[in-house]
């Protein structure tokens, strides 16, 4: 199921690229849509998908790694979804009547109900949003300075009490990124945490690495290699590495990252990169 707002919900087959294009194909035709907000799951963040949306000038907006809280209201509503679906008696009618309910019903943070709020009144209540993450953002509580060492904040065991639980060891602040920052280990791996999940800690040693962590910050595009689509770039710390095109532009998959603008701009661009917002 794809569930899209105006909370509507499309039947899906598998999570496959094929199927999500399909389903995504149908709604750009009936509702016009200005943005897409996703997970990082492979599907949304195929080629395929990425130059249909590119097509059809949609913006498209992923989670960033840990902090899915981008997905707000939505997000919450798939969650109890997901939990009715494992009962045996909800149908697909049932989940229809659900969200029709949920439609038509007034939600504390707009004011509004999903089928009364017009395409102006979305657009303004999300940039209200992002201008607010924004200037918290920016303010002196939410800032911490390249080289504070940090914990990161566990999340809770299911069927436990709730408590703080911070990682055993601590991690290095790099620098800020989009809502959050880049943290590193010894092994200079890092990893993108929002500021929600980081305490100013020095508790126990330097972590040796951080699971499931990128390689290390990219300070640098050496180069492009038309034919596979791919960058040499050059890490922080000097090693450097031949990757995708596309790992650059992981939290807006639709627009060249900025590197990629520094990288192009003296230089001519090709059809498969200019094609890019």
């Amino acid at each position: 199921m794809l569930t899209l707002v105006k909370h509507m919900h499309i039947p899906m087959r598998n999570k496959g690229t094929r199927e999500v294009l399909r389903v995504l194909q149908k709604f750009a035709a009936e509702h016009n849509p200005s943005t897409l907000t996703s997970d990082q799951d492979s599907a949304y963040l195929s080629n395929e998908i990425t130059e249909f949306l590119i097509k059809h000038n949609i913006t498209h907006y992923t989670t960033e790694d840990h902090n899915h809280n981008i997905l707000g209201i939505i997000n919450r509503f798939i969650r109890t979804l997901r939990d009715l679906n494992q009962e045996r008696d909800f149908t697909e009618e049932t989940m229809k009547h659900f969200i029709e309910v949920y439609n038509s019903s007034t939600h504390s943070k707009t004011g509004h109900t999903p089928n009364s709020m017009t395409q102006q009144q979305e657009e303004k209540y999300i940039q209200k949003k992002r201008s607010q993450t924004q200037n918290i953002r920016n303010s002196t509580q939410f800032t911490l300075i390249p080289g504070t060492k940090v914990c990161v904040v566990l999340d809770d065991k299911p069927l436990t009490k709730k408590r703080l639980r911070l990682s055993r060891n601590y991690y290095i602040v790099d620098s800020t990124q989009g809502n959050g920052y880049l943290i590193k280990a010894a092994d200079d791996s890092i990893a993108f945490y929002p500021r929600h999940k980081l305490v100013e800690s020095s508790n126990g040693e330097l972590a040796e690495t951080i699971d499931e962590a990128k390689r290390g910050v990219v300070i640098e595009i050496l180069g492009y290699n038309i034919n596979d689509d791919t960058y040499k770039v050059r890490y922080e710390g000097g090693v450097e590495d031949v990757i995708p095109s596309k790992n650059l532009r992981e939290s807006k998959p639709t627009h060249l990252g900025p590197l990629e603008r520094e990288y192009w701009k003296d230089k001519n661009m090709p059809e498969r990169i200019r094609k890019f917002f």
